[in-house]
């Protein structure tokens, strides 16, 4: 799962990556994009990357292709690399894809409640308060949904299944679609995260299935109705 364990933003957390120093520039892209300093379009030229990063060419481009073949990255022979941008039905095929692993990820955490983390229901105990303020357009709003979602992955105990999962496809979506996204725009989303929560730590399985599939549903609304600008690179370059 690319970007997930390691929160990786300097050279020096890339060189002491468990997983070794491309694998630390692959998340280091992946928290970029999370944080908001990478767009969707980005043009990633090579030698800008190794000095940030702080690695050679030789580490910097087996971590391009690894990109690349989550779907997160274009390699153009000519151009070089540039982050991806889905058009409205490649976008739509990805939450149609994610949309029943997610339910079952939300099913099998209710399953394995008693096994929650002290950590774990405080994130969740947060998520039901409404702990963060919905901005969809917002850098923490961005983690906070990346954080929710491993929580749940985490807490389903299924490692195959959280294998499966395109987190990095999900979070360039979830960057693309805050383009030109309204301030209130996450407010609809908070209320299913609240309710999947809610229902997680009440063990309602039903109720937390449902609140995902609402949840689906209304992030497939969002996508149909999204501007046509959410579809083009912020740079102005490739795709």
């Amino acid at each position: 799962m690319l970007g997930q364990r390691f929160a990786v933003h300097d050279a020096e957390q890339i060189k002491k990556h468990p997983d070794g120093v491309s694998s630390g520039v692959v998340d280091a892209i992946m928290a970029a994009i999370q944080s908001g300093i990478m767009v969707p379009g980005q043009h990633l030229l090579e030698a800008e990357l190794s000095i940030r990063f702080g690695v050679s060419r030789h580490s910097l481009r087996p971590a391009l292709h690894r990109l690349a073949a989550d779907g997160v990255v274009r390699l153009d022979r000519y151009r070089g690399a540039y982050l991806n941008v889905y058009d409205r039905q490649t976008a739509l095929d990805l939450l149609d894809a994610v949309g029943p692993l997610i339910c079952l990820a939300v099913e099998r955490s209710v399953q394995n409640v008693a096994a929650i983390t002290p950590e774990q229901r405080a994130f969740l105990a947060g998520a039901d308060a409404g702990d963060v303020v919905p901005d969809a357009r917002s850098a923490s709003f961005l983690l906070w949904r990346h954080r929710f979602y491993w929580t749940i992955f985490e807490l389903s105990n299924n490692r195959q299944l959280a294998g499966i999962i395109p987190f990095a496809r999900i979070d360039l979506l979830r960057a693309q679609m805050s383009i030109g996204a309204e301030p209130n725009a996450g407010t609809e989303d908070m209320i299913d995260y609240q309710d999947i929560a809610r229902a997680v730590l009440h063990a309602d399985v039903d109720s937390a299935v449902a609140a995902a599939k609402r949840h689906i549903a209304n992030r497939r609304r969002t996508v149909e109705a999204a501007p046509n600008i959410c579809f083009r690179p912020l740079s102005g370059l490739g795709v």
